[in-house]
């Protein structure tokens, strides 16, 4: 997986998962469920300098199923801004979001970014798909979760409590996962990512939340 497309793609993927998921919402017993409205915004900032925007655009139905459009900006120093889109889907179970990719090529389930029923040290498979690398061999793609635990975080918008902590491991058919390879979600139920941190290579990119902006709530 060295230097190829296929990396590339993986690294990107990686990216949208730890950083345009920042909408979603865990819904454990007792926690009030995130329900988007048109008009929420997160910003976050990232460790390389960039800034990360998502804000609901549309959504549709409410209750046991709700679908939400989100665009995401990716600010740049020194470039125009790049914008791409997401679908959050929210159901009693829990919750899950696809991210439709041009690369020719790739296919990929939605993401099921969060389970309800979720316990400490509980694991689920998130995400499967594939990609063609760059001898155009299709390669087999497992995205795999577990919640680790709670834990309090402190951020730039500030102090989150009972954070779910939820690592990923991203298996690659016929290739080993490096040593030391990880990614992390610190997820509020009620309001969704907190921070992720990503080690990849021996390079680590963190994002923290900025700010959060509601449609429901007032303007600063």
């Amino acid at each position: 997986m060295r230097g190829g497309r296929g990396r590339r793609r993986g690294g990107k993927f990686g990216f949208v998962m730890a950083v345009l998921g920042a909408c979603l919402a865990a819904l454990p017993a007792g926690a009030a469920p995130y329900e988007p409205q048109v008009g929420d915004e997160l910003r976050y900032g990232i460790s390389n300098g960039d800034v990360a925007i998502t804000r609901v655009i549309r959504t549709r139905g409410h209750g046991e199923r709700t679908f939400a459009q989100v665009i995401q900006t990716l600010l740049r120093k020194g470039e125009d801004p790049e914008m791409s889109r997401f679908t959050m889907i929210r159901t009693a179970e829990g919750m899950a979001i696809q991210v439709s990719s041009a690369a020719e090529g790739v296919q990929l389930s939605p993401l099921v970014y969060y389970l309800q029923a979720a316990g400490d040290r509980d694991s689920w498979v998130a995400q499967k798909g594939s990609y063609r690398d760059s001898e155009g061999k299709e390669v087999g793609y497992e995205l795999t979760a577990e919640l680790q635990g709670r834990e309090t975080v402190t951020v730039k918008a500030g102090k989150f409590e009972d954070c779910a902590r939820i690592a990923y491991r991203t298996k690659l058919a016929g290739v080993a996962q490096g040593a030391g390879s990880e990614l992390v979600f610190w997820v509020k139920p009620e309001i969704g990512i907190i921070k992720t941190r990503s080690l990849q290579e021996g390079k680590v990119t963190e994002t923290e939340l900025l700010s959060i902006q509601r449609a429901t709530l007032p303007r600063p």
